[in-house]
């Protein structure tokens, strides 16, 4: 007789409750906490947008590179769509293609799950955006 090795994944469950409320707390400090102040200067408004985690997060980007290539519309920041989530801010429709490929990236499996259990606790809302800088 041989026994079945094959094991089943784990249900997914959502956060603990206190676990849950310190990620929010976090998230939405990432997303509020600014590295510059309100004054920019235009001249180095790219550089200093393109280095800050909230605006990077909120979907801060050029339209183009420098090589004059149209940028994607997702924020580039690792975990971004963790932390929308998180937050609990309706992230903007024109993000839910790159949202639907962090969901479901097979290069990172552990990220993958984590994303479905923070969907599962707190719920994922697309919006036209009004707060979006391009």
């Amino acid at each position: 007789m041989t026994a079945n090795l094959e094991s089943k994944p784990a249900p997914l469950v959502a956060w603990p409750a206190d676990v849950a409320r310190t990620m929010r707390r976090n998230a939405v400090a990432y997303m509020t906490r600014h590295d510059h102040g309100p004054d920019i200067d235009p001249a180095e408004e790219h550089d200093v947008r393109a280095n800050c985690g909230a605006c990077s997060i909120r979907g801060w980007a050029p339209l183009t590179d420098d090589a004059g290539t149209e940028v994607p519309p997702a924020p580039n920041v690792a975990g971004w769509a963790r932390v929308w989530v998180q937050a609990g801010r309706p992230s903007p429709v024109m993000f839910r293609e790159a949202f639907e490929d962090e969901r479901v990236t097979a290069d990172n499996p552990a990220y993958a799950s984590a994303l479905a259990r923070d969907i599962l606790t707190w719920g994922v809302t697309f919006t036209q955006p009004s707060h979006v800088t391009r």
